[in-house]
């Protein structure tokens, strides 16, 4: 995942799955609009939170006006200093997989697995 993290920060998304992700999240929206109750609670939502009733309409065409280079820059601002966390038998894992950045080291007694802090 690291190194996943890693490359999108130095290459950024393609065109290509920039695209792919807004159709995914347009058609899972318009998906989740099939009720009328869904409609009223989108329409109710957008104009309590953004003061824009209509804001719920437009969504396809504010979607198809976000760029790759605008995904690319808040994906680079907003995803860093991730935390990593394991939930379970940790004597089952490698704990430097979990505790350390990439390319930073770990403090010995942070590999000692009977150190509770």
């Amino acid at each position: 995942m690291d190194n996943l993290l890693e490359k999108t920060h130095r290459d950024g998304f393609s065109t290509e799955e920039v695209k792919n992700t807004k159709t995914g999240y347009v058609t899972g929206f318009y998906y989740k609009m099939e009720t009328n109750s869904a409609q009223a609670a989108a329409l109710a939502q957008n104009e309590v939170l953004f003061n824009d009733w209509k804001r719920s309409l437009r969504l396809n065409e504010d979607m198809k006006k976000v760029s790759v280079d605008e995904v690319n820059k808040s994906f680079n601002k907003y995803v860093k200093d991730l935390t990593w966390v394991y939930q379970g038998d940790t004597s089952k894992v490698n704990p430097v997989l979990y505790t350390t950045a990439p390319g930073s080291k770990l403090p010995e007694s942070k590999l000692n697995k009977d150190n509770k802090n």
